[in-house]
């Protein structure tokens, strides 16, 4: 003969929440984690925020390098009115910051798994802040009848970034989960690789 036990569960709702806050811990987490895929290229980082009744996790995907960007901080130019070759020099007499820069609000954390990311991919690495250098100067020799122009800047690594956002909201009684959304959106940034003279 079977008998059915009935668990007794306190009818006052409130101490019901109350217990189920306390499963559900709504203290916001945060977890990173360094997640490769089987693409060694997608390699993503991850964070989550758990609340009362969702978990909202956000992953960056690897940087994508966008070409190179490049930004003036001196120019002039020397024109050889002679019949001779001129020796000519440029000594740059203003200068231009680059930073390192991203058009979407991230976590600290976030922010340096980029950098680091950004900086391993370029040769000679990326710089967090970077002068094109005032008092730079070059030297070059300048054919007859000829202008030679000289540019001092900062050759800058342009980037975008993928991030997906995936939410997953759950019974705070259960914690069984009910719905989960996901969408993706793209931010870019901007890190200075290396200060150039650029003759021609």
């Amino acid at each position: 003969m079977s008998s059915n036990k009935q668990i007794a569960f306190p009818r006052n709702r409130s101490l019901l929440a109350a217990a189920a806050i306390t499963v559900s811990t709504l203290v916001a987490l945060s977890v990173l984690v360094d997640t490769p895929s089987a693409d060694a290229a997608t390699v993503s980082m991850c964070s989550s925020i758990k609340y009362r009744d969702k978990q909202v996790t956000t992953c960056n995907q690897a940087p994508q390098l966008n070409g190179n960007g490049w930004i003036i901080g001196y120019r002039d130019s020397i024109k050889n009115s002679t019949g001779k070759i001129a020796n000519g020099s440029c000594n740059a007499t203003t200068t231009k910051t680059s930073t390192y820069t991203l058009s979407a609000t991230v976590s600290a954390e976030a922010s340096a798994w980029i950098f680091a990311k950004v900086s391993a991919s370029v040769t000679g690495g990326v710089s967090k802040s970077m002068s094109s250098g005032y008092g730079a100067t070059v030297s070059f020799t300048v054919p007859a009848y000829k202008t030679v122009n000289c540019d001092r800047g900062i050759i800058t690594q342009p980037f975008s970034v993928k991030a997906v956002v995936t939410t997953k909201f759950f019974n705070p009684y259960t914690l069984r989960i009910t719905r989960v959304t996901q969408t993706s959106n793209v931010f870019t940034g901007l890190a200075p690789s290396r200060a150039q003279w650029r003759i021609f």
